[in-house]
């Protein structure tokens, strides 16, 4: 009878022991069996079976797949395969945030500053671009120029912007050649942001066009080619980002759509 507790006794021992290893493989498996089930998602989105695709980015999303709780959110947010809800677009856009997905920080910053979905919190959005930027994200880096030069969030600092806006340079990210010198910055910096003061993109021009599309590209919009030309496949991509940032869906490319994807930027 001793024998026998002591035996059940032991046994339970050893499996309190082995519950964090088990919770790990648990873990381990899970993160594995997203991968799979994302590359799933991904070419069912390609295809343009969107319902298919939410579903599957919704099972990697609850295995805390920090890219797909990323896609979700963008999904919800455009209505794609699922009933648009910025409630649902949030969330998940926040759940990823909290993974530190930079793609995910960057939207969050950008929620702060624009009050799309949150009180406007320049302060919040500093952060989600401080650490997405850490993480090495370029358009990251790039919106970190954008807040130390514009003083949003931070103490304006010429010093500071040109280091986040060359580093961002150095990652790939096409950043402007004014804003890569100090007497730039220092122009950048005298200019209120208005759009009076700025130029429309040409979508017909293959540098803006591309320049539009590695935006849209960055923020999750657009998935393909990066080629220049403004063709449907980036009108979609752009009526995506519109209706994500409350602007009129029409495919239309306008003032205001640019200083929505290009925050702070003069051109």
């Amino acid at each position: 009878m001793i024998r026998t507790v002591k035996n059940r006794f032991f046994i339970c021992l050893v499996i309190v022991v082995m519950l964090p290893a088990v919770n790990g493989c648990r873990a381990h498996f899970d993160a594995a069996r997203s991968i799979v089930v994302m590359a799933g998602a991904d070419s069912r989105y390609n295809e343009g079976n969107y319902e298919a695709a939410a579903d599957s980015y919704k099972k990697a999303a609850a295995m805390n797949n920090p890219k797909a709780q990323y896609l979700l959110g963008r999904m919800y947010a455009k209505g794609e395969g699922i009933p648009r809800s910025d409630e649902q677009a949030l969330y998940w856009m926040t759940q990823a945030a909290d993974l530190e997905y930079p793609p995910a920080d960057v939207d969050m910053g950008l929620r702060y500053l624009f009050g799309e979905g949150v009180p406007v919190n320049q302060e919040r959005a500093l952060f989600h671009f401080q650490r997405a930027a850490d993480n090495e994200y370029a358009l990251a880096m790039y919106y970190m120029g954008i807040m130390n030069a514009r003083g949003w969030g931070v103490s304006a600092n010429k010093t500071e912007a040109l280091r986040w806006f060359r580093n961002a340079r150095a990652c790939g990210y096409p950043v402007e050649k004014n804003l890569l010198t100090g007497e730039g910055i220092s122009a950048f910096m005298a200019v209120e942001t208005d759009s009076s003061t700025r130029l429309l993109l040409d979508v017909s021009n293959s540098a803006d066009a591309t320049a539009i599309q590695k935006r849209l590209a960055e923020l999750g919009f657009y998935r393909m080619k990066i080629d220049g030309k403004w063709g449907p496949g980036s009108k979609k991509a752009l009526r995506g980002f519109q209706k994500s940032a409350g602007l009129d869906d029409n495919g239309e490319w306008t003032m205001q759509s640019q200083i929505k994807l290009f925050p702070g930027e003069d051109r």
